[in-house]
């Protein structure tokens, strides 16, 4: 951390977290991303505090057995008992709330606690970790009194998230797969190039056919399309992880308005700036504008309709349509909320998340 917040201290020394009760893959983001800036401090310990709702606080040490770190949990009285002598917890010098954490309340009440702690001399310095739903930069804060008064500064630190996929779909309705299809970098660039160019269109489903044909057995142009987009997206520098053939059970509703609890997609990926790109490959070559412009805007609307079934900030995910680039051209003025590309433009895309 910088000097402005490390003057006359030796930096945050615990990690104090308020687990949340049905995100596990949340506090241990949290926990994660707090003590991944090394460069600017090293954080050795954490207590992760709990109430009798939170089930799954075995899953969030498991997420975090990577970590070097000491980790203890202590059980705190449930919401309603907060304001009660029951919450025996004590804050110690140097420790840092993480946040988004628990709840407004939750969080109320512990900074009150540690202003207080501060105030009476019990510590000299505190430290407040708040990491911004855009998953792009934290912002840490640090609590000294100076001449009677609470002094608050602040440092604003870019980070990028390391999340896993794992993490998020935990205790989710949702299955997937991993990319098996280990086709040449090469040999994906010159499909790319091709499918951009006035060639006919048998002519691309050709060589989509003749380019997979020696790394997989499927035959069928518009998952061979999806495997080329998922290849594309692992190769980029910009993507953590890819998922495909992804399961949902959420809720949705068709293009009839009647709700649907299950859904069929293709892919999900992770950026290294903490973003999850929810993606639909649509290989339209062979139809007219009009109906390809149907196609296009029925996706849209699904995708928007769709409520996914993870723990995830909404600010955090994208939605992107990747398809031909006859159908790009043909439909790119439909683009909105949800994004559309094709195969060549897709790095750019992905580089602005």
């Amino acid at each position: 951390m910088g000097e402005t917040l490390m003057k006359n201290s030796s930096g945050p020394q615990r990690i104090i977290v308020i687990a949340s009760p049905n995100n596990a893959a949340l506090t241990a983001s949290l926990i994660h991303n707090a003590t991944k800036n090394q460069d600017h401090y090293d954080i050795r310990n954490c207590m992760i505090l709990h109430d009798k709702s939170v089930m799954n606080i075995n899953s969030i040490l498991s997420l975090l057995k990577p970590l070097a770190m000491n980790i203890q949990t202590e059980l705190i009285p449930e919401i309603n008992d907060l304001f009660t002598p029951k919450l025996s917890f004590e804050f110690q010098e140097s420790d840092c709330i993480l946040i988004p954490s628990g709840t407004q309340l939750h969080f109320g009440l512990f900074f009150t606690k540690l202003s207080k702690a501060i105030q009476l001399g019990t510590i000299k310095t505190a430290y407040i970790c708040f990491s911004h739903p855009s998953g792009d930069f934290q912002k840490w804060y640090a609590l000294q009194k100076k001449n009677q008064d609470l002094r608050i500064k602040s440092e604003k630190i870019p980070i990028q998230g390391i999340d896993k996929l794992d993490w998020v779909f935990e205790n989710r309705s949702i299955s997937y797969d991993r990319l098996d299809f280990p086709i040449l970098e090469s040999d994906l660039r010159y499909f790319v190039d091709f499918e951009c160019s006035d060639e006919p269109s048998d002519d691309k489903i050709d060589l989509l056919l003749s380019l997979a044909r020696p790394h997989t057995n499927e035959k069928r142009p518009g998952i061979l399309f999806e495997r080329f987009v998922a290849k594309y997206l692992e190769n980029s520098p910009r993507v953590h992880e890819v998922a495909i053939n992804l399961e949902l059970e959420a809720e949705w509703k068709s293009k009839h308005l009647e709700k649907i609890v299950y859904k069929e997609d293709d892919i999900f990926c992770l950026t290294r700036g903490g973003k999850i790109i929810y993606i639909s490959c649509k290989f339209s070559l062979k139809m007219n504008r009009q109906k390809t412009r149907y196609l296009i805007k029925n996706e849209i609307q699904e995708m928007l309709n769709l409520k996914l079934p993870v723990k995830f900030p909404d600010e955090r995910i994208e939605r992107l349509i990747v398809t031909s680039t006859k159908a790009y051209n043909e439909t790119l003025d439909l683009a909105g909320d949800v994004k559309i590309t094709n195969l060549e433009n897709l790095s750019k895309i992905v580089d602005m998340w």
